[in-house]
């Protein structure tokens, strides 16, 4: 009996939640998560107060660390990999490697899609100026706080 092969994209608070939930009901599945940033996990919610000081460490806004995703969980982790493609009929999406533009491919049986938002920038005059920030991530925030 084959393996179910499980792929998830997006891996801020949705992608390793599913990821927790699909290895609970099926121990056996091989599951992939890819996510374009560097960080797994993040407690977004927490960025203001990590742009104010109330919390000072970046690594207090990591909620699960990457190696139990690893090590316990059995997953798959891709960070710094961005997910260019979704062949639907072949069953498979197509990634790079950020740091090494790398393309290679991943099949699936199953694909979540757990990427979350892009911050909306109105159409007002002066959004372009310096000074003006969106926040999404710890990225985001660490760019604000550098700012500041």
């Amino acid at each position: 009996m084959s393996r179910n092969r499980i792929v998830i994209i997006g891996g801020t608070a949705c992608g390793p939640k599913t990821a927790a939930r699909a290895r609970r009901c099926d121990p056996q599945a091989h599951i992939t998560l890819v996510e374009q940033g560097a960080h797994l996990s993040t407690a977004t919610c927490g960025l203001p107060y990590y742009i104010s000081g109330v919390i000072n460490k970046e690594q207090d806004l990591l909620r699960v660390r990457q190696d139990f995703f690893e090590n316990v969980m059995k997953v798959e982790i891709m960070t710094n990999t961005k997910a260019l493609a979704i062949d639907r009929v072949a069953g498979e999406i197509s990634v790079q490697a950020t740091e090494s533009d790398r393309v290679s491919t991943i099949k699936y049986d199953k694909l979540v899609l757990a990427t979350g938002s892009s911050p909306l920038v109105p159409r007002l005059e002066g959004v372009n100026l310096g000074g003006i920030h969106t926040l999404a991530n710890i990225d985001d925030a660490n760019s604000i706080r550098i700012s500041v």
